[in-house]
């Protein structure tokens, strides 16, 4: 499946895209809200300025992906692969990054205000700038991630 062909499914009313291989696909400035990614393969995909809200990419694998400015506002991330994946400025509020690879993800200026970040690998990660207030980064593996200027008031990194 392509880009295009996901599109024209998804406004003809179908939401389950679970599995599907969208290596590569362009999928920008596109409406996918509540769609159902499910352990699909995003890797390399463009996905700039797309309303992803309350999307379900868990276990998804999203290497190398555009998703800059994108808006995952309540989406399922857990589990998902996103190695160099760019969600710079994208606004990630309330999403669920539980056990997300996230290794040299680039999350510049990206909003994580209430995201689950528990057991989340921010390895490199740079998180230059990100808004990460009432974030859960309980577990979360921070080696090398780079921090700077991020907002960080209010981060819960322990169980209570």
């Amino acid at each position: 499946m392509d880009g295009r062909e996901l599109i024209a499914r998804y406004r003809g009313g179908e939401r389950d895209f679970s599995g599907v291989d969208l290596t590569g696909a362009n999928l920008r400035a596109n409406d996918l809200r509540g769609a159902n990614l499910e352990q699909a393969n995003l890797s390399n995909a463009c996905l700039r300025g797309t309303n992803l809200r309350a999307v379900n990419l868990s276990g998804a694998r999203l290497n190398g992906a555009d998703m800059s400015g994108s808006d995952p506002v309540e989406a399922d991330l857990s589990n998902a692969t996103m190695v160099g994946t760019n969600l710079t400025g994208a606004n990630l509020n309330a999403a669920n990054l539980e056990q997300a690879f996230l290794f040299q993800a680039k999350l510049t200026r990206a909003s994580l205000v209430r995201a689950n970040l528990t057991n989340a690998d921010l390895s490199a990660a740079d998180l230059r700038k990100a808004d990460l207030q009432y974030a859960n980064l309980t577990g979360a593996i921070l080696f090398q991630a780079d921090l700077r200027e991020a907002d960080l008031h209010h981060v819960q990194i322990t169980r209570e």
